[in-house]
This record gives structure tokens, sequence and C-alpha cells, in this order.
């Protein structure tokens, strides 16, 4: 069977589906790419707003960014524990 025929079944919000090989690797790479942006994301909210002493100073759409990030991001604040663990250890 050529890999192009391959079908695998996936789920996606709580269905399952059955996709072609190429259609799983897309998503896949859809999710690690996701997941890296929002890695990105908390790695700001750390670093620029929390730590930021001049929080007052920030424009409005920074302060607006990071209310978005917190009321979206699940796991902001087991990833912000995380990096304060790294940030005491160095």
């Amino acid at each position: 069977m050529k890999l192009y025929e391959r079908k695998v079944k996936i789920i996606v919000n709580q269905k399952k589906y059955t996709v072609p090989f190429e259609v799983y690797n897309l998503i896949n790479n859809q999710r690690e790419a996701n997941s890296f942006y929002i890695h990105l994301l908390s790695l700001w909210y750390y670093k620029c707003f929390m730590n930021n002493s001049d929080a007052d100073n920030l424009n409005q759409f920074e302060n607006q960014f990071a209310s978005c990030l917190k009321e979206n991001i699940s796991d902001l604040d087991k990833r912000i524990s995380n990096f304060k663990k790294i940030d005491n250890r160095s």
C-alpha cells in the first residue's frame, strides 16, 4: 500500500474521523505549531508583563493583550510556575 493511500483514525473535538495520512500529519504539525506559539506567548507574559516593574507604563494594547492571554491560555499559571522554577535555578 502506498503512503498516500493509507488512512488513519484521528479524534477532533471528541469525534472520530478516518482521514488520509497527509491530513493526519498536517493536523499534528498544526498542533505542534500551536503549542510552540502558546509557549512563546506565555514566556512573553511572564518576562514582559509579570516581571515588569513599570507595568503601569505599558500601553493599552499590551495590557489588553496580556489580559487576553490570561483568559485564553488554559495552563498559563502552570507555565508561569515552571518559568519561575527555571529562573530560581539560574
